[in-house]
């Protein structure tokens, strides 16, 4: 392998490892905000198209260790074991992602059924209170 293919494989791991450390500050930000389900959503979407862009280079880069220069191997092997840690981690935080969705999901169910109840009670407060208002009336006639 050419000095300038080894090179372009060193860039295209430096351009991965800086989208994922942008990636792990706007996940920091995102999880310090409030979250609606359609960011939710776009979250994991984007969650996992870099995903499969690490996943692709990870492949590439293994294909790469496959030759037998060995300087490259090792400076590939390094990066190699630093995209599997990223690939996990990004991995990690789709399933939280997700995890948080249906979380929400559930939560924003029982508000539903919440709602439903506190609306009932209060339409029995006001025929309670009718029928009391009523047979006060009754009475003082």
């Amino acid at each position: 392998m050419s000095g300038k293919m080894l090179h372009l494989a060193l860039d295209i791991i430096l351009s991965d490892v800086k989208m994922t450390e942008k990636s792990l500050i706007d996940f920091h930000s995102f999880n310090s905000n409030c979250i609606n389900k359609d960011e939710l959503y776009r979250s994991i979407f984007e969650q996992d198209k870099q995903l499969n862009i690490i996943k692709k280079r990870k492949e590439y880069i293994e294909r790469r260790l496959e030759t037998p220069e060995s300087k490259l191997k090792v400076k590939l092997v390094t990066r190699g074991k630093l995209i599997n840690k990223i690939f996990k981690s990004k991995k990690s935080e789709t399933q939280y992602f997700r995890t948080s969705l249906l979380m929400k999901a559930g939560r924003e169910e029982a508000l539903v059924e919440y709602k439903k109840e506190i609306e009932l009670l209060q339409e029995n407060i006001s025929i309670t209170s009718e029928q009391l208002l009523m047979s006060e009336k009754g009475n003082i006639e």
